[in-house]
């Protein structure tokens, strides 16, 4: 097997609908009319604004996009999508990983495991970095998964020095934890 895509392929556009449709006949019956979907692709969006279009899609959805290179290239050159019901004005970015798999990643060594285990960041300083910087000089919010505590010490020095001090970006940590 090449690939985790090869053994689960993914949906195509018709269940995509319809599993669209069906997560929304459930929000709405519990009185929700809003939600928060976080790590989209471009092809979803791109469902969700046709689905809105076509006045099948009525929930409101505050869209999150993956942090890849499709997303970055489209969406920085595109700019944002503000509508009444579509709100895709950010990135969600994974700085480590989870504390039952000893991802999290964490200031001092996890003491169930080999020694000297810190967890995980999940990509180079750099990078988060450079996007952080990107994003802000236009005008998208950074979501940041972050469960560890060195994680987020990491992700909110450099919000810090991007954001600069007062503002209302609104960028947040997610999941923190430790």
């Amino acid at each position: 097997v090449d690939s985790v895509e090869s053994m689960i392929p993914n949906p195509n556009e018709e269940q995509m609908r319809d599993a669209l449709l069906l997560a929304q006949e459930n929000c709405f019956a519990m009185g929700l009319t809003t939600v928060d979907d976080a790590g989209l692709e471009k092809g979803t969006v791109e469902l969700i604004q046709k689905m809105h279009e076509e006045e099948v899609l009525k929930m409101r959805i505050y869209a999150m996009l993956s942090d890849n290179a499709e997303n970055r290239d489209h969406y920085l050159r595109e700019g944002q999508i503000k509508t009444d019901r579509l709100n895709v004005s950010s990135f969600k970015f994974y700085a480590d990983g989870a504390l039952g798999s000893r991802g999290a990643c964490l200031m001092e060594p996890y003491s169930d495991v080999v020694p000297q285990h810190f967890g995980t960041i999940l990509s180079n300083v750099e990078h988060y970095e450079l996007y952080a910087g990107l994003l802000y000089n236009n005008g998208w919010q950074m979501n940041t998964h972050c469960i560890g505590d060195s994680a987020n010490r990491l992700m909110l020095n450099i919000y810090a020095k991007v954001l600069g001090g007062v503002n209302d970006r609104r960028w947040r940590i997610e999941h923190a934890q430790v």
